[in-house]
């Protein structure tokens, strides 16, 4: 059994600038997805987790989590659409249902990779449609890229991704997989996603445009398999001796946000976010050309703005003001967004929650899940929330101590913390790295360690902070982690070796459980921390689905996860749910009745019988904060 060592380096997030050969690909489309769509072939969703080894190399025991990755694995600057002043998460539109795949799998030689391509007679920059990806196997491994697939994404580079092509067999050593994409969306995040079972192992990954190959910030699974170094640039760097293999065995990738250096600055307030006196205004200022929506209730200003014209009066009391930018040649920018509050003269607000409310979520790509929902279902609720993020793909909850800046979401967690207070703050123990709920003989890093550094940060700005502890899944075609239990694991938690994903999701609470006892003992006198019991949710939703009482819906793993369950990550209906349990907990109020803001995924009366299940496993799990 491998063994996992801690460094003193720092740990390493998932993004950095890359720039290839050739400049950004010009192409006849337009910025945004127009919603068009070209289906010539359904896609095959017959596969898609990640992973991979070193050739040769022993082989650890599959279920061993790696370490956080080291400083080799670290990106070098934060430069995601999401990354925020006091913005919030993106805010390019979604664009609608899956594209489709070519999937042949033929072999080719060597491309073009750094074609000129000739900008449009007007120069306006767009976002470039990838046709085409040259693939190649790390030496020795090239079965393993059997499943892989790339994927395309308009929201974010966590989620929100739909199959543009499947590799269906295997090359030659040595020999790249030359992938047509018939694919006529463009999509700013684009990225290879590994097999289950293959560690994303990968050499190379190209994409491209026509004949251009393409360039942008480079993303990918966060670490390396034995703390190796084997981290994702390698798979971008042009030299076929160096690969990537991520930290797990499954759910690996690595890409490129496209859309990278092309995206208006977000509007300035001014005055910044804060108390203000009686009777202020907020002025909003953007880039040269660019206009300006705003919204004062909490929904997505890309949405439901309200062209900007003049200073925006504030009310008395609080007031959260989102703003976005938009223009030509140009993509949208993030939301400007702030809580501004005034001297309140009218009559207090009654019981219930607060009408304006704020939160961070710390964790990965799981934690990623709510960015589009939950601030649009809480407007719904008659909350407008100030809603942050800091996230790491496929890190575990050591994110906090040794990589507070180069995520995604507010620049610098720990300084977000100490200088702003929060509401809500939410965590995410993964079965990465420390997978030990509390200190053992194996070592004295814990998740609740880790959640013991954070919760008090957020203390210092707002004593009554409520402090959650986010219970995500185990993916259901490989449910068996360091957590969930069956194969490794770490220090004094060994639970029974899980027979089925229900199993496995009941470990996974009774150890999230652990970890929430440690940290209401280490702080007996802070409010009592709860557990947002996604998990415990998906499962009462499977059950409902398999026993009829979902209308139009009859297979789970098809309507809630990505690939039919191969992925770990969700569908859109999938992550509208999870949104809801958060709202239930977060907002003490059952979400049943909110308008549909599923984004069509689902009918109305799917979206009623969603709120209606997650209301009810609240009520039913004595952990969910609801009463207290």
């Amino acid at each position: 059994m491998f063994r996992y060592r801690l460094g003193g380096a720092p740990r390493g997030s998932g993004f950095r600038t890359l720039v290839l050969a050739g400049t950004a690909a010009i192409t006849a489309v337009g910025c945004l997805d127009d919603g068009s769509r070209v289906v010539t072939q359904p896609a095959d969703n017959s596969s898609s987790v990640p992973g991979a080894a070193e050739p040769g190399a022993a082989e650890p025991d599959a279920t061993e989590p790696a370490l956080p990755p080291d400083e080799s694995g670290g990106a070098q600057q934060a430069i995601s659409s999401d990354d925020e002043t006091s913005a919030s998460g993106p805010v390019a539109s979604e664009g609608g249902p899956v594209n489709v795949s070519n999937p042949s799998g033929q072999v080719s030689g060597a491309g073009t990779p750094g074609a000129t391509a000739s900008p449009p007679a007007d120069g306006c920059w767009q976002l470039p449609v990838v046709d085409r990806a040259r693939v190649l196997a790390a030496s020795g491994r090239v079965a393993d890229l059997v499943g892989g697939k790339i994927v395309g994404s308009l929201s974010s580079p966590t989620n929100g991704f739909v199959d543009l092509g499947v590799i269906q067999a295997a090359p030659a050593d040595g020999q790249f997989i030359d992938l047509p994409l018939s694919n006529t969306t463009a999509y700013r995040y684009v990225k290879y996603y590994g097999p289950g079972g293959s560690y994303g192992a990968v050499a190379e990954v190209e994409l491209y445009a026509g004949e251009q190959r393409l360039s942008g910030a480079s993303f990918g699974s966060a670490g390396s398999r034995d703390d190796a170094g084997t981290v994702f640039d390698n798979a971008l760097d042009g030299d076929p001796s160096t690969f990537f293999e991520g930290p797990l065995p499954n759910d690996n990738y690595v890409g490129l946000d496209l859309g990278d250096g092309h995206e208006l600055a977000a509007p300035v307030l001014s005055p910044a976010p804060g108390s203000v006196a009686s009777g202020s205004s907020v002025t909003l200022t953007a880039d040269a050309g660019a206009t300006i929506a705003f919204t004062t209730d909490g929904s997505d200003p890309a949405v439901n703005g309200t062209p900007y014209t003049g200073p925006v009066a504030l009310p008395d009391g609080s007031t959260l003001l989102r703003a976005v930018a938009t223009g030509s040649c140009a993509l949208p920018s993030v939301a400007a967004q702030g809580v501004y509050s005034t001297p309140t003269t009218g009559t207090p607000q009654g019981s219930g929650p607060k009408a304006v409310q704020s939160s961070l979520h710390i964790g990965n790509s799981l934690t990623d899940t709510i960015n589009d929902d939950l601030p649009s279902v809480a407007a719904d609720g008659g909350i407008a929330l100030d809603y942050n993020r800091y996230t790491i793909p496929g890190a575990g909850t050591w994110l906090y101590d040794q990589n507070p800046t180069g995520g995604f979401g507010v620049a610098n967690v720990q300084e977000a913390l100490r200088t702003r207070p929060f509401d809500h703050v939410s965590m995410q123990p993964y079965p990465n790295w420390p997978c030990q709920a509390v200190p053992s003989a194996d070592g004295d890093d814990s998740d609740s360690g880790y959640l013991a550094m954070a919760w008090p940060d957020a203390m210092t700005q707002n004593p009554l902070v409520q402090f959650w502890v986010y219970e995500q899944w185990p993916a259901p075609a490989d449910f068996v982690n360091c957590i969930s239990g069956g194969g490794w694991t770490r220090g004094d938690w060994a639970p029974e070796a899980p027979q089925s994903w229900e199993d496995a999701v009941g470990n996974e609470l009774t150890y999230q459980e652990l970890v929430r006892s440690a940290l209401a003992a280490q702080f007996p006198d802070a409010p009592a921390p709860y557990i947002v019991p996604g998990g415990l949710a998906l499962v009462n939703l499977k059950h409902a689905i398999e026993d009829g009482q979902v209308p139009g819906m009859t297979d789970f793993l098809a309507a809630i996860f990505q690939s039919a369950g191969a992925d770990i990550h969700l569908t859109p209906a999938g992550a509208y749910y999870i949104s809801l349990v958060f709202y239930g907990c977060m907002f003490q109020k059952s979400p049943e009745g909110l308008v549909n803001d599923s984004g069509g995924v689902l009918s109305d009366a799917q979206a009623l019988l969603f709120q209606q299940l997650a209301w009810q496993t609240l009520e039913d799990y004595p952990l969910s904060g609801i009463t207290r």
